[in-house]
């Protein structure tokens, strides 16, 4: 199963998968984590968004990257 992580507990991970749908993990369940290679953002985002939309979402994610801390 692969996602991006939206919540995470002692016991439990949440992921969201490329549909929207949610996943609660039991912590004990899960063998191995480990990061993507590959983004889920599609290739080819920046040429299907204007220059203005383009720019909030570089800000959403900046501040989505800053409220995650180091």
């Amino acid at each position: 199963l692969s996602g991006i992580k939206v919540a995470e507990t002692d016991t439990a991970l949440t992921l969201a998968d490329q549909q929207g749908q949610k996943h609660v993990l039991a912590k004990s369940e899960i063998e191995a984590q480990q990061p993507q290679a590959k983004s889920t953002m599609p290739d080819n985002v920046a040429q299907q968004l204007s220059q203005v939309q383009f720019l909030d979402l570089v800000a959403y994610l900046t501040a989505q990257t800053a409220a995650a801390g180091p």
